[in-house]
């Protein structure tokens, strides 16, 4: 039901309900037309899905926010101007907005063909935990690289081994992320043989199930500072 009558005296545009007419974006900042506004930020609750959006400048008939960080996807858009209520949706239909996710660089930039190489790759719109990775994928070159944590900004992700073959020439790839229906590229990993370490000889071939006793493996390009050394799932430390 209706509020109470202004006082008297009160511009027009107090008394109105306000209405919304588009959004547009630019990055984070979204724009909203419409009228019905008043000019006091202040005085505005946006929300874009369950998100907020911080107002940054009003009019009568606009609003500029700042828009919070989230994961991908499509969400409604609703204003609420708390002197006068809920806005109203355009006659076309419920204003929305969409939250892409992008890439915009990521670290290291190369490593071994054999994989082991922890990527950090910073972007926007990730999702926020694990579960959110359930349906989603990363490959660099065509080969999975697995994510260990994540945000809505950055998440970081292990390299498996090149599935392509080995290559002399230095190539850089972009890296692929594909959750649900949304999907970005961007950045850059070179898979590089001069990096990669590789394994001639393991003696003993075989030992106990207790373990305990020495392992010498002999190859190229080990270097001087060690990650892990795996036999299956369990570790065999480096003497």
């Amino acid at each position: 039901p209706p509020g109470p009558a202004p006082p008297l005296g009160y511009p027009s545009t107090f008394r109105q309900t306000p209405s919304l007419d588009s959004v547009a974006s630019s990055g984070a900042e979204l724009t909203i037309t419409g009228a019905g506004f008043t000019t006091d930020i202040t005085d505005f609750v946006v929300s874009v899905g369950t998100l907020g959006c911080k107002v940054t400048a009003a009019t009568a008939s606009s609003i500029t926010c700042t828009l919070e960080a989230g994961s991908a996807g499509v969400y409604d858009v609703s204003v609420v101007v708390k002197s006068l209520g809920l806005a109203t949706q355009p006659a076309a239909g419920q204003l929305t907005h969409e939250v892409t996710m992008t890439i915009f660089s990521n670290s290291p930039s190369e490593g071994s063909m054999g994989g082991g190489t922890t990527v950090t790759v910073n972007g926007q719109g990730f999702p926020d935990t694990m579960e959110g990775w359930t349906s989603g994928s990363v490959s660099i070159d065509g080969s999975e690289c697995k994510v260990i944590s994540t945000s809505y900004g950055e998440f970081e992700c292990i390299t498996s081994a090149n599935t392509v073959g080995s290559r002399k020439k230095r190539a850089a790839s972009e890296i692929s992320v594909t959750i649900g229906y949304a999907s970005a590229t961007g950045g850059s990993f070179n898979y590089d043989a001069s990096l990669t370490p590789s394994v001639s000889t393991v003696t003993p071939t075989t030992s106990a199930i207790m373990g305990g006793e020495i392992m010498s493996i002999e190859g190229t390009a080990f270097g001087y500072n060690w990650g892990k050394v795996l036999i299956g799932e369990a570790e065999c430390t480096v003497l």
